[in-house]
C-alpha cells in the first residue's frame, strides 16, 4: 500500500498470481483470451478492446472464477452456432 494513498502499489503484471491463474484456466480449458474477452464484454465488464491484463484481481476472483463453469459452457455452445 502507497503510505500517501492508500492505495496498492502498482505491479507487474508477472507479479500477478491472479491473472497467471487466469490464464492457466484458459489454457487448461481450451478456449481463447479473445472468446473470453467477449464474454466479458458483452456482460458489461470491459470493453471489447480491454486485455485481460487489465482486468483487477477483484473482477478475477470474484466475477470470473466463481462463474467459469458458465463462461466455458457459453463459449462452447457460441462455437455450436458458428
Amino acid at each position: 500500500m502507497s503510505p500517501k494513498t492508500g492505495q496498492p502499489e502498482p505491479t507487474k503484471e508477472t507479479a500477478r498470481p491472479t491473472l497467471e491463474k487466469l490464464k492457466n484456466m484458459i489454457h487448461e480449458a481450451g478456449i481463447t483470451e479473445n472468446s473470453l474477452k467477449v464474454i466479458v464484454a458483452t456482460k458489461g465488464h470491459y470493453g471489447l478492446d480491454a486485455d485481460i491484463s487489465t482486468y483487477s484481481d477483484n473482477f478475477i476472483t470474484r466475477w470470473i472464477i466463481p462463474n467459469w463453469t458458465k463462461i466455458v459452457q457459453t463459449i462452447s455452445n457460441n462455437k455450436g452456432d458458428k
